[in-house]
């Protein structure tokens, strides 16, 4: 079966990540800002005692490095990010980063990014994003 998605988590060691700080389901966490990754994926460790929802057939994530990682079906998760706050679905997959925000969430809500400044704006809210 053919890949499901491209994510970026796996940025060459000459390039910069992007975080923010928000939470999922109240757990603080870092969100891995990531304009390649059309979907918001989540690693299972995150939430422990959540179970995903399993779909029908085989379905993979595939990085830039076209390396494919197993999804775990589909989750449900309560996303808070300032003062947005919102449930949505999430793929849990076994990846490096805690959280990937991917192009839904960021499509979804209108998330500017200024990499200048290395900020995130979400409607009136500004926020710092972090380099790692």
């Amino acid at each position: 079966m053919a890949p499901e998605i491209v994510i970026r988590g796996a940025t060459p060691s000459d390039r910069s990540s992007l975080y923010v700080f928000g939470y999922v389901n109240d757990k603080p966490v870092d969100l891995l800002v990531d304009t390649g990754a059309t979907k918001t994926i989540i690693r299972p460790d995150v939430l422990l005692f959540e179970k995903p929802t399993k779909r029908k057939g085989s379905k993979k994530l595939q990085t830039e490095t076209g390396q494919e990682i197993p999804t775990h079906g589909i989750m449900r998760v309560n996303l808070e990010i300032g003062s947005l706050v919102f449930r949505h679905e999430v793929t849990p997959a076994d990846i490096k980063e805690e959280v990937i925000l991917g192009m839904n969430v960021i499509k979804r809500f209108g998330i500017n990014l200024d990499l200048k400044k290395d900020v995130l704006r979400i409607d009136n809210e500004r926020f710092r994003l972090k380099m790692q």
